[in-house]
């Protein structure tokens, strides 16, 4: 939830690749994903009934396959899902086997589909959602009540999540990198960084398509083709050579004046101003501004 705007808005690859590690440290060993990293209650090494309990909540593991995938989709860096694969493999499989096993008492007949709707086991739900009242007009305790209760939250959650986390585990360039645009009426493509062109290309290559086929889906040359073929990275850019400045038959004068006025007093020392006024006075510089 909060990992993409974060990740828009600054950089946050090193620290969250750093909490990741406490996430996969605190993974329970049958999979599961504690509701906080680091894990003060180290349910992984105390027995502790209540806490495991209400462990293993959609939306809360979760974050062990969202978080990586935004951070490769934010900055294209493909180690984050490198580092977490086999945790977000073990918390689907474990959330893939509760939901298959586990149902809502409420749910008699069980469809074919609701081996993927997960709510038969403890959710975080809407935590400002009314409480029911009992016959005595107290509030009912969802959770003390029915341990096996699932508030709204949950089941959302639970099987858009492993939907869709299933389908992303088999091989499919278009589901990782977005419909490709053109020919056959087709949405565009959508803008992508060139390392996601170039995964997608060698992905879209392992699966038989052609170098002229590749050209056309992705809009690029031949040359671009066989560059991703021969390195999954792009070759860097090359580095532009340093613009001339008309400062820079003036910055040993420049310099001087700063070393100087480290030991003046402070109210004596040049300013910006006062710097371009002697330049101007004193050296003849001339087309500054």
């Amino acid at each position: 939830m909060f990992a993409p705007t974060a990740a828009r808005l600054f950089d946050v690859g090193g620290f969250s690749r750093k909490w990741l590690r406490s996430v996969r440290d605190d993974q329970l060993p049958d999979g599961r994903i504690v509701n906080a990293s680091p894990d003060h209650a180290r349910l992984k090494t105390i027995e502790n009934p209540e806490a495991d309990i209400i462990t293993g909540s959609a939306g809360w593991g979760d974050a062990i396959v969202l978080v990586p995938w935004t951070l490769y989709e934010m900055y294209g860096d493909d180690r984050v899902l490198a580092e977490n694969f086999d945790a977000m493999v073990r918390w689907v499989e474990w959330a893939l086997r509760r939901a298959r096993d586990h149902h809502h008492p409420s749910r008699a007949e069980r469809a074919p589909h609701h081996e993927f709707l997960w709510d038969g086991t403890f959710h975080w739900g809407e935590w400002c959602e009314p409480k029911q009242r009992a016959a005595d007009g107290c509030l009912i305790d969802p959770v003390a009540s029915d341990l096996r209760f699932v508030r709204r939250f949950g089941p959302h959650w639970g099987a858009s999540s492993i939907g869709w986390i299933r389908c992303s585990r088999v091989p499919d360039p278009p589901r990782a990198v977005g419909a490709s645009a053109g020919l056959d009426g087709s949405p565009p493509m959508p803008p992508m960084s060139k390392v996601e062109v170039f995964a997608a290309i060698r992905r879209d290559s392992r699966a038989g398509m052609s170098v002229r086929a590749l050209t056309r889906k992705y809009e690029v040359s031949r040359r671009t083709v066989r560059s991703a073929l021969s390195s999954a990275w792009p070759a860097p850019r090359k580095p532009m050579p340093p613009r001339p400045s008309k400062l820079d038959a003036f910055k040993p004068i420049i310099d001087d004046i700063l070393r100087t006025d480290q030991d003046a007093p402070r109210k004596q020392r040049h300013t910006i101003k006062r710097i371009y006024d002697r330049l101007i006075d004193e050296h003849g510089m001339r087309e500054v501004s």
